[in-house]
């Protein structure tokens, strides 16, 4: 599944509420550490207010966390509410286990997803709901692996396949010993410096692993001293450390092993486009007239 992670530094608890149960009547409602009487949008709001109080404001403060996981619009028929049901409150628990959270059940596109507000700060305390980068991957990583092993028939909403062979590859020359020592670019014992292709490679498998775009895995690439370019049908690297005759040093991805690895890297991030612009085309969000005793639970 692909998860989208938005904040909000506004107390728009009962706008993004509202958003998430319009058109949605009978729809699976998910609430987590939340007070059992609290039925509807109202009272769901104003127990997320009351939470918000116990952190001290601060200028560009985030009070919530708006996220959707999607799910490939091939599995539509194979993901069942249960599932759906499973696969948040498992979510939750590796993402906020200790914060207020709701979430609906969207089926209004092609794509069948979920919306989900967290709270920025643990239920009934001032401290902090704070997910570094890397922790985050590992949550995604963790719940595809939940997912496979739940939901195996899920096939289609798998964004981490493969990785692990990519990782296995990092570890080792893409090349063949032999055609590395041809070039002189055999690593040498241990502790010995590790040649500048080698070190490339490596680098380049680590901005594909942790890059969510292209535009990020270029950011990545720069800061590294390195672009990548296309020449006709032929990709490659840019090594702007090394100049000859005032042109930084060219290596081709075929060369340094790595096509296959950065066109499944790139076929994943097209295929997380195309679910993202599917639950974009859901109705904007706007504040709608209080539904008074709606109620949301199953």
């Amino acid at each position: 599944m692909v998860i989208r992670n938005l904040s909000r530094k506004s107390r728009s608890f009962r706008q993004l509420l509202s958003y998430m149960v319009q058109g949605n009547d009978g729809a699976v409602f998910i609430a987590h550490n939340l007070n059992p009487s609290s039925k509807n949008v109202r009272q769901i709001a104003r127990e997320f207010y009351r939470n918000a109080r116990f952190c001290k404001a601060r200028k560009n403060g985030i009070f919530l966390y708006h996220e959707v996981l999607s799910f490939d619009p091939r599995d539509s028929q194979l993901v069942t509410d249960s599932a759906l049901h499973d696969l948040t409150l498992k979510y939750l628990q590796l993402r906020a286990p200790q914060a207020k959270a709701v979430a609906v059940v969207h089926r209004d596109t092609d794509c069948s997803h979920v919306h989900l507000m967290i709270s920025a700060n643990e239920a009934g305390s001032s401290k902090k709901i704070h997910t570094s980068r890397q922790r985050f991957f590992e949550i995604r990583r963790e719940l595809e692996a939940f997912q496979k092993d739940r939901y195996p028939e899920l096939e289609h909403s798998i964004v981490f396949e493969g990785k692990q062979k990519r990782k296995e590859v990092a570890l080792e020359p893409a090349l063949s010993q032999a055609e590395l020592h041809k070039n002189g670019q055999l690593e040498k014992e241990r502790g010995r410096q590790v040649s500048r292709k080698n070190e490339i490679q490596q680098t380049f498998i680590k901005c594909l692993e942790r890059a969510d775009s292209m535009k990020e895995m270029q950011i990545m690439l720069s800061n590294s001293d390195l672009q990548l370019y296309r020449r006709g049908k032929t990709l490659g690297l840019h090594d702007l450390r090394s100049q000859k005759e005032g042109k930084p040093k060219a290596y081709r991805l075929k060369t340094l092993g790595l096509v296959d690895h950065y066109l499944e890297r790139k076929q994943h991030w097209e295929r997380k486009k195309t679910l993202e612009r599917s639950t974009n085309d859901s109705p904007s969000i706007r504040e709608l007239e209080e539904p008074g005793g709606l109620d949301l639970s199953r």
